[in-house]
């Protein structure tokens, strides 16, 4: 039932608000069309590599657009990215062993604002958050169940690399993921293998890395906009 009442809002939205996803914002549509018409991953004014934008959602639109869809592919994607976050967040909150918790953390997937105001709209918030939600499912466990396996461990590391791709302040909970594992590493406590995790992140973000290295001469690995949100966020000028 939660999952059929988060779907039907989604829904209602992307029914309410399709014109949205006409609209380019942030200029993901016009990447991801040059993508898909073979140009790479360029500036859609300039035509020149870029790396502003981050690159995982501009590959999922140019793969809808490289089958011939527009905007009714995107709402199927958000909607079902976001069905996907619901189902997601209550089977973590399940392998934490929370119980009918995990009902209540879904319900509040459901209905949240946030993930329900970006629906209608060709932005990164929808997939970076199922992303999340994804990396959570396959890293949660409960306190008595046994040491997370190596192909599960590499299927993090493989999801959280993707989410950063998507939504590159991920890789900050990264580093402070990998500053809790030293210390407790440092005091002696139960730590898990990090080398299945660097494998499947490394795997996933070397193509990024190596392709601005090529054609930017700069090892990028997140963006270059990063600077611009620290310098414009809550400017008044800005908005």
């Amino acid at each position: 039932l939660i999952l059929l009442a988060g779907s039907i809002l989604r829904g209602g939205l992307l029914w309410r608000q399709f014109d949205r996803l006409a609209e380019d914002p942030d200029g993901y549509r016009a990447i991801s069309r040059h993508i898909a018409a073979g140009d790479g991953f360029v500036h859609p004014k300039w035509l020149t590599p870029t790396a502003y934008r981050p690159p995982a959602y501009p590959l999922l639109l140019a793969a809808i657009f490289k089958m011939g869809g527009d905007r009714g592919g995107i709402a199927a994607l958000h909607l079902i990215l976001g069905a996907g976050t619901i189902l997601l967040t209550y089977g973590a909150a399940m392998r934490l062993g929370l119980g009918a918790c995990s009902l209540i953390a879904a319900g509040i997937v459901a209905v949240d604002p946030l993930c329900l105001q970006y629906t209608p709209q060709v932005m990164t918030e929808i997939a970076g958050t199922f992303f999340v939600s994804l990396l959570f499912w396959l890293f949660a466990r409960g306190p008595d169940a046994p040491p997370l396996g190596k192909g599960r461990l590499f299927a993090t590391g493989i999801v959280f690399a993707a989410a950063a791709m998507c939504r590159p302040t991920l890789w900050a909970f990264g580093a402070f993921a990998a500053a809790w594992w030293v210390v407790r590493k440092i005091a002696r406590r139960e730590v898990i293998t990090p080398w299945p995790i660097l494998l499947g992140a490394a795997l996933i973000a070397a193509p990024w890395v190596l392709r601005n290295t090529i054609v930017l001469s700069r090892p990028i690995l997140a963006t270059t906009h990063g600077g611009y949100t620290l310098l414009l966020g809550n400017n008044p000028v800005y908005y």
